[in-house]
């Protein structure tokens, strides 16, 4: 099973990234921030499982400031949010 978890995450990752209404259907799922929560903990041991992972739940979690940021029309308004 673990050779599977790491491309599934890249490929769920990829799809997300690219697609702004599944990363929201995704976004407003509880069960889907949560099977990710669990398979970080899981693969606490591997780094790179840890690492799609946390990009994932970034892009899930921050979806709505992504998705302001995106679509906005104005170009001289500052940034609503930053991560430092």
């Amino acid at each position: 099973m673990e050779c599977v978890v790491l491309p599934c995450l890249i490929l769920l990752r990829k799809l997300v990234y690219n697609d702004p209404a599944i990363r929201l259907s995704f976004a407003n799922q509880p069960s889907v921030l949560l099977m990710l929560f669990r398979v970080s903990l899981i693969f606490q041991d591997h780094y790179a499982v840890l690492t799609e992972t946390a990009g994932l739940l970034c892009l899930l979690l921050f979806d709505e400031v992504a998705r302001k940021q995106m679509w906005s029309d104005a170009v001289s308004c500052q940034p609503p949010f930053s991560l430092p």
